[in-house]
């Protein structure tokens, strides 16, 4: 089991839970995205609806920067989110509630925190996953220079600090000491850590193929999916029992109460339509989108289609 990271050099990411940080409502302007950041900020659009919805669930966590700026240490998606929702009108208040960790640390000490209070709080993936390795150990080099020196060795600092088995530390060790060829199709997410260190066992003039052939399995694997979930919906489609209906070649003409009337039992058709690929009924539902598209108008007036 690996040790324990020395509590010295982590009391600060303790001090959250502990409520010992100082907390104060920071303008969204005197906050400074963290450039050693270098975890994933995606899907920004969703956590921004579910901030406008349920409010900020988690503090940021920030160390002053100077000229009244703070750095973000943790919360960088967050941060995000709530400027995209400010752009968007759905954000009024200026103010973000932060920890701000004034504490006396070196930059290193800040970089480890960095890393822990970012990969504790989501689910990292293997290119993270390998970018993580990379920054702790430069990180941990780092803080042995400036003789805060952390008890064992390096891989057991490391699978601690990123709570994995030392054996998985071990696999990332492997890929790190191999040609580049596969440390980029990790960092690109094109192969996963595990796949990668088996490739990286074969001699390097075999690298190309073995990841070629990687990459081209997960994505027969991955349409395969695709196409058992399509058959799946598919199957509990509604059939209607009646024949099929055909549209009538011929003008009609509609009120705009008529096209309400008929769309509202519309729902009852369209597993037909998605599955039959109709395409009559298909221009037709366009057109009678588009004549509902005009609002309270539409019921003054009269449609051909």
């Amino acid at each position: 089991m690996a040790r324990k990271l020395d509590s010295d050099i982590l009391k600060s990411i303790s001090a959250i839970a502990a409520n010992t940080y100082k907390i104060e409502m920071l303008k969204v302007n005197q906050l400074i995205d963290n450039p050693d950041n270098f975890f994933e900020t995606s899907e920004i659009e969703l956590l921004a609806e579910d901030i406008e919805r349920q409010g900020l669930k988690h503090n940021l966590v920030v160390k002053p920067n100077g000229n009244n700026t703070y750095m973000i240490i943790s919360g960088h998606r967050r941060f995000a989110a709530i400027k995209y929702l400010r752009e968007n009108n759905r954000y009024k208040s200026e103010l973000v509630p932060c920890f701000i960790d004034s504490a006396e640390k070196s930059e290193a000490e800040h970089k480890l925190n960095l890393i822990m209070l970012n990969a504790t709080s989501r689910t990292l993936s293997d290119s993270e996953r390998l970018q993580q390795y990379r920054e702790l150990k430069a990180t941990f080099e780092q803080l042995e220079l400036e003789g805060k020196k952390l008890p064992g060795r390096m891989r057991e600092k490391i699978a601690s600090a990123m709570n994995l088995s030392a054996t998985s530390v071990a696999r990332i060790e492997k890929i790190e000491k191999s040609s580049d060829e596969i440390k980029k199709a990790v960092d690109e997410g094109m192969v996963s850590i595990s796949a990668a260190a088996k490739v990286a066992e074969l001699p390097n003039e075999e690298h190309t193929e073995a990841i070629e052939r990687i990459i081209s399995k997960s994505n027969d694997e991955r349409k395969e999916k695709q196409r058992q979930n399509n058959k799946s919906q598919k199957g509990v489609l509604y059939r209607p029992t009646e024949p099929p209906l055909t549209m009538p070649q011929r003008t009609i003409t509609l009120t705009g109460e008529d096209v309400a009337e008929i769309v509202m039992g519309l729902p009852d058709f369209l597993p037909y339509i998605y599955e039959n690929r109709g395409r009559q009924l298909h221009s037709t539902l366009r057109r009678l989108i588009e004549m509902l598209s005009f609002g309270e108008e539409a019921e003054d007036e009269n449609y051909d289609i």
